[in-house]
């Protein structure tokens, strides 16, 4: 999926809310959870960074939110593989 191609429908389920859930304060409507923590796996974070990225080109900075939360948890996963790639390199288990 390119920045300048992307469908909705392919989505709409998984952003239509399902069950009401407890949300910050500074959201006023209900959230869907299409996926559990441990099922986002990388490439469905950066399809949903760069669909929110065009969302909030598109429809303006009252989406900015979801995108800066998309933003964190991105930089958070990289971040985490690079420091194991460190953990990985650092430890030799060849003998000396």
């Amino acid at each position: 999926m390119t920045k300048d191609s992307w469908d909705i429908n392919i989505y709409r389920d998984k952003i239509t809310p399902k069950v009401p859930v407890s949300l910050e304060t500074s959201f006023t409507g209900n959230a869907a959870t299409g996926f559990t923590d441990g099922e986002v796996t990388d490439e469905i974070l950066e399809e949903c960074y760069v669909v929110m990225a065009r969302i909030v080109t598109l429809y303006g900075e009252t989406y900015l939110p979801i995108f800066e939360r998309l933003h964190r948890e991105r930089e958070d996963r990289m971040g985490r593989k690079a420091l194991l790639a460190r953990v990985a390199r650092a430890w030799n288990p060849e003998p000396v």
